[in-house]
């Protein structure tokens, strides 16, 4: 995994959290640097030494409904994604069977599959011990990647949500929104046509929401999310000013 810098910021993404936009941004920015990691998607641990000294250590969060519809979406653009979403969800490889192995872990039959959700894989000396934290810890795969990625307690002094990607960084790099609205955005429909959804918030209904609601409550509480596709309680937030749940700290 490659850590993005410049000279004020460092940047450590959870995956599908909006990190190739974030990228476009900060290579517009002084002192732009990729400094890569041991493998693509890791903790938060494998940044290189150094790598944050005298930067702001930032991070991107994203609602769990819509993380886990990008999660599915991206696996299926691959060869194999039919069947990791069957592995998933009992032989049953649509949304709605994925999305109950993923927020009910205890309940996946033939046991969590090597690549968690479609998204990377844990280095085999490490899945075992990785699925027992998982299966142990009572949360979504959405709260518990976010826990995996970004320690715990969670190390980023600042989060960004996702879904005011735009304005967050105007805000963190102190940059008029206007100097990087012209960026474009990347999304499931412009470079994965095939696997993406017309209207994704649709393909859930009162009982899926519910799973992920109860599943990554948390995660929810903790940044003020409320529904499918929608806002965190500001665009950027200061981990100081966030109370985290035992299950995250």
């Amino acid at each position: 995994m490659a850590i993005h810098v410049t000279d004020t910021v460092a940047y450590w993404h959870m995956p599908k959290t909006g990190g190739m936009y974030v990228y476009k941004i900060l290579q517009q920015m002084p002192g732009y640097r990729r400094i890569v990691g041991p493998r693509r998607h890791g903790p938060i641990t494998e940044i290189p030494r150094g790598a944050v000294q005298n930067r702001t250590l930032f991070a991107t969060v994203r609602d769990p409904w819509s993380w886990y519809l990008s999660v599915y979406q991206m696996a299926n653009s691959g060869v194999d994604g039919e069947a990791l979403w069957s592995h998933y969800g009992n032989g049953d490889p649509s949304f709605r069977a994925a999305l109950y192995g993923m927020t009910h872990p205890l309940d996946v039959a033939a046991g969590l599959p090597r690549q968690f959700g479609g998204v990377y894989t844990v280095p085999e000396a490490d899945h075992e011990k990785t699925t027992h934290n998982f299966l142990g810890s009572g949360l979504g795969l959405c709260s518990w990647t976010f826990r995996y990625v970004y320690g715990r307690p969670a190390r980023p002094s600042v989060f960004v949500d996702t879904a005011q990607l735009t304005q967050g960084m105007a805000d963190l790099l102190t940059r008029p929104v206007e100097k990087i609205s012209h960026i474009p955005k990347e999304n499931c429909a412009v470079h994965r046509p095939n696997s993406a959804f017309e209207d994704p918030a649709s393909l859930y209904d009162e009982e899926m929401k519910k799973w992920v609601a109860e599943a990554d409550a948390p995660l929810i509480e903790a940044f003020g999310f409320s529904e499918p596709y929608g806002n965190a309680r500001n665009a950027v937030m200061d981990a100081e000013d966030l109370i985290f749940a035992p299950s995250l700290r």
